[in-house]
């Protein structure tokens, strides 16, 4: 009986574990840190990247929603004209899709996911936004 409550356990806890890699990507497409572990499956992606966040004790500020900065690499906004701009920060994408929803509003999708924060820009010019998420 005891086998058998070890092997319902077991089995339990692997449909409940997820690989999980995170990726955070700087300027220029840079690796600046990489985890790649099984972890208790999170209810999404913004507290997977928080929980990882903390446990490496990276720094960074904002939350489970997203970050405002990530190793000290801040938003900032980037005067190119009186009628265009970029605005610098960080994006994620799961799997390798952009949602268009925020961290704390993205499920992880699978039991293997690679979650990727990236340095990027939002492009905006005469009155329009015409890019998103734009690596730089």
């Amino acid at each position: 009986m005891d086998l058998m409550r070890t092997l319902l356990f077991i089995l339990l806890f692997a449909s409940q574990a997820s690989a999980i890699t995170l990726e955070i990507i700087g300027k220029k497409g840079q690796l600046l840190f990489k985890y790649d572990q099984s972890i208790q499956l999170p209810s999404h992606v913004g507290e997977a990247s928080l929980d990882i966040f903390k446990q490496h004790q990276l720094a960074y500020k904002g939350g489970s929603y997203g970050f405002t900065s990530i190793f000290d690499l801040e938003q900032n906004l980037e005067i190119i004209s009186d009628i265009e701009m970029k605005a610098h920060g960080w994006c994620f994408s799961v799997n390798g899709l952009t949602p268009e929803t925020m961290a704390d509003e993205t499920s992880i999708p699978d039991q293997t996911t690679i979650i990727r924060w990236y340095y990027a820009y939002a492009h905006y010019k005469s009155d329009q936004w015409i890019g998103q998420c734009v690596k730089n």
